[in-house]
């Protein structure tokens, strides 16, 4: 392998993976998804399995900022995703970060079987990728198994209990809790969440609902007026039409969904 001196696409990829590394934010997903692309543009000296592992490593920074509504990412972020999958595959077929970057594609078109399928084969490709177990329980949840999805997200805990990306492991086991109706056992898991990655929208709102919902009345108004002044101009109509960047028909989800915006509208968020 050639010195990183005659690469200079080798200081760019490792300043994406030391960001990719780091507690999520908007602002450290552009500037990876910009070191990543300058790398791209200049690929001279990559190995194909280095080559591989960036156009992975593009596909999942653009659907973290799809699914999470970041850097006005839309349709054309989830097809550039899909294309640098598949360049990935193409170049290393048993890529595991890959095959996790696939499931999140999988997820965002709706195709949640499909997704389920990609993280099982992450695992095996990469049974100490806590994200990867995290997200195979997310996709349990998504399938219409809740209560499936605790011993795999407790797996990832388990795996990276110091991880920057411990409170999404907890936000997943809050979800979990939700999803099977259990609101008062959700709510330490969403706290927890909340405070180690308030910047979502979305663990702070299923709080606020589950607060809602066990008749903590009091709290989740509270909750709900510490979200409005970081995340203005919400409204339930707001949140449904956001969550479609995860479309999901399956009748569990519906119905835990339908749940989530009732508690929203017993806290006080208005309907439109």
């Amino acid at each position: 392998m050639a010195n990183n001196v005659d690469r200079p696409s080798a200081a760019l990829i490792l300043r994406a993976r030391s960001l990719h590394r780091q507690s999520r934010t908007p602002e450290n997903s552009l500037e990876i998804r910009e070191a990543v692309r300058q790398a791209l543009a200049n690929p001279a000296g990559l190995e194909p399995r280095e080559l591989a592992e960036t156009w992975s490593l593009l596909a999942e920074t653009l659907m973290c900022d799809y699914l999470n509504s970041w850097n006005g990412a839309g349709t054309a972020e989830l097809t550039a995703s899909e294309a640098a999958v598949t360049r990935a595959l193409d170049l290393v077929p048993d890529l595991a970060a890959a095959h996790y970057s696939n499931g999140l594609i999988h997820r965002a078109r709706g195709r949640h079987e499909a997704a389920l399928a990609a993280f099982t084969r992450t695992v095996e490709l990469d049974p100490a990728l806590a994200l990867a177990h995290a997200h195979l329980g997310a996709e349990l949840i998504y399938t219409g198994r809740p209560l499936e999805a605790l011993p795999r997200i407790e797996t990832a805990i388990r795996i990276a209990p110091e991880s920057p990306a411990r409170p999404m492991f907890e936000w997943y086991r809050g979800r979990a809790h939700f999803f099977a109706g259990n609101y008062g056992d959700a709510i330490p898991c969403l706290r927890r969440s909340v405070e180690g990655r308030g910047n979502l929208w979305y663990n702070h709102l299923y709080l606020v609902s589950s607060l809602a919902l066990v008749g903590e009345s009091e709290a989740a108004v509270a909750a709900l007026s510490a979200f409005d002044r970081k995340f203005p101009n919400f409204t339930v109509a707001r949140v449904i039409a956001t969550e479609q960047t995860n479309p999901n028909d399956n009748p569990v989800v519906v119905a835990a969904r339908a749940k989530f915006h009732e508690g929203l509208l017993l806290a006080g968020m208005p309907a439109a």
